[in-house]
């Protein structure tokens, strides 16, 4: 792996843990294989998705589980983008 790859993937996960979940799953999937980045594509648009609805729901208090369980997915989701692309 090359550090420019290392550097998308570890962005991504600083940006999945202090901003708005599965944003980083995106990016940190430019760099993967045809079916990995078909996998984190889909991963990153469901968690991004799941982030701004539990906005507006968080005013019936399930918006905070939502994006609590959000942020975890993506959280796992770029460590295992970054273990899969150590080789």
């Amino acid at each position: 792996m090359t550090k420019k790859d290392k550097t998308f993937i570890i962005c991504g996960l600083i940006l999945n843990v202090l901003f708005i979940p599965g944003i980083g799953t995106l990016i940190g999937s430019i760099n993967s294989n045809k079916k990995q980045k078909r996998e984190y594509l889909k991963h990153g648009i469901i968690q991004l998705t799941l982030s701004i609805v539990s906005i507006p729901l968080m005013l019936i208090y399930i918006g905070f589980l939502t994006l609590i369980f959000s942020w975890v997915w993506a959280l796992n989701s770029s460590i295992i983008q970054l273990k899969d692309n150590k080789s």
